[in-house]
């Protein structure tokens, strides 16, 4: 049985109402109980437990509906493609990473079903939180990375993505924060496998971190070589038996998506996916990108920063969510719990973590307002329809009110994180050389 459209976005918004209050009630609760850690770690796991495990057996096993989203057409088949001998690239098209449907086969060949990929997202996520915990625990005061979580485990936009979509941007979070504890521990070598992995394994998103990375190195040499061995051996074999590995590339370079200036643009008739227009808007994302991680290496060595910032990262991935013409609300989730850290440090009163929240919410509900209201088409389309034919369309003007408060919501973000990098303090000596910096 499968989700109806106007159900889907009932449930996300009741999601992340549930999300909300879940985190007001519980933060006055912990504010009486004074943070104990006992008592928040008690209440974490209940909470990750209820709205991760729970929400799955009430919505795929009780109430018996099938996944939706992506992950029944381009990870379930491509899974079992492989588990009868088909090759990726070769024998049926894919836009991730060569591994990728090979891990997914994985958990079909224990549970033939969708939902188990869908599990094994929850698991991936699970070991994700533990990595960036062990991450914030060097760099953060307790406080803030109880708040931080708390963010997390109420945020509707990770809930959804992982209990529910089963998609695979919380794989490429465990890859990040398995690479970013082994980078404080100076195993670059191993950390730059790890990045290069994350490719293969999953899709290629991680190049947008890699210059920072590169640049906070402490050995660039054995970072950069990891990465190359890790592409090296996982798509080498497969171009040596003929598949294109070049594929995802051409069939991913071409599409477009919303939640992005580029297509706010379409609203003025600007057409991204013109081989001219999509030329341009590349060059400037990658310029804005290397940009971005020049700054952040200067503003380290600035203030005597040793080692890669949580917050560094997220600025990189809010930057890319706002130029790249293809950056879902779903890739927020490739850094979401560095992100809620993030929050946490820099939005001090109530009312702005509740708003954080409210923002996450519109997040997860956005794509499928675009898919529901818009058919996945542009806003441009839209605006001259209302044009041509006079006819008020409310769904079109609360989409476009829903752009304009999701990019404005990234860019006050993207102001708070940067400030707080421009004033942070000298990090003590042993911060800088044995753990990760805010």
């Amino acid at each position: 049985m499968g989700i109806e459209n106007n159900t889907l976005i009932l449930f996300k918004l009741g999601i992340g109402l549930l999300g909300l209050v879940a985190f007001v009630c519980l933060k006055q609760i912990l504010d009486k109980l004074g943070w104990r850690d006992r008592t928040f770690i008690a209440s974490s796991l209940a909470l990750w437990l209820l709205s991760r495990l729970g929400l799955f057996v009430l919505v795929f096993l009780i109430a018996g509906f099938s996944v939706p989203s992506d992950v029944p057409t381009y990870y379930y088949l491509p899974a079992k493609m492989v588990l009868v001998g088909k090759l990726p690239y070769r024998d049926f098209a894919t836009s991730y990473g060569p591994l990728f449907p090979y891990i997914g086969a994985a958990a079909v060949s224990i549970w033939d079903s969708p939902k188990s990929i869908v599990l094994l997202a929850i698991l991936i996520e699970g070991a994700s939180i533990l990595l960036w915990l062990s991450i914030s625990n060097k760099s953060l005061g307790v406080r803030e990375r109880q708040l931080g979580l708390l963010l997390y485990l109420c945020n509707g936009l990770p809930t959804l993505n992982v209990a529910i979509a089963g998609q695979n941007q919380i794989w490429m979070s465990c890859f990040l924060a398995a690479a970013f504890v082994l980078s404080v521990k100076h195993r670059e070598l191993i950390a730059g496998m790890l990045l290069g992995m994350s490719a293969v394994a999953v899709k290629i998103l991680v190049f947008l971190f890699l210059p920072y990375w590169w640049l906070m190195s402490k050995n660039r040499t054995r970072l950069a070589l990891g990465v190359v061995l890790a592409l090296a051996a996982g798509f080498l074999p497969f171009w040596l038996i003929g598949a294109d590995i070049f594929q995802p590339m051409r069939k991913e370079g071409g599409l477009i998506s919303s939640g992005n200036l580029p297509y706010l643009a379409t609203l003025f008739g600007l057409d991204p996916s013109l081989p001219t227009v999509s030329a341009v808007l590349t060059v400037f994302l990658v310029t804005a990108l290397a940009v971005t991680s020049l700054w952040l290496f200067r503003t380290a060595r600035r203030n005597e920063i040793a080692v890669m910032s949580l917050i560094g990262l997220a600025v990189l991935l809010l930057v890319f969510m706002l130029l790249s013409k293809k950056s879902y609300t779903n890739y927020y989730n490739l850094l979401m719990l560095p992100i809620c850290f993030s929050a946490a440090k820099v939005l001090r009163r109530s009312w702005q973590q509740v708003a954080f929240l409210m923002w996450s919410a519109l997040a997860a509900l956005e794509p499928s307002l675009w898919h529901r209201w818009l058919s996945q088409g542009r806003l441009g389309e839209g605006g001259s329809r209302m044009l041509r034919t006079h006819v008020f369309e409310p769904h079109f003007i609360a989409f476009v009110l829903t752009e304009l408060i999701l990019l404005a919501g990234n860019g006050c973000l993207l102001y708070c994180f940067v400030r707080e990098l421009l004033t942070c303090k000298r990090t003590q000596p042993q911060t800088a050389t044995r753990g990760a910096t805010f």
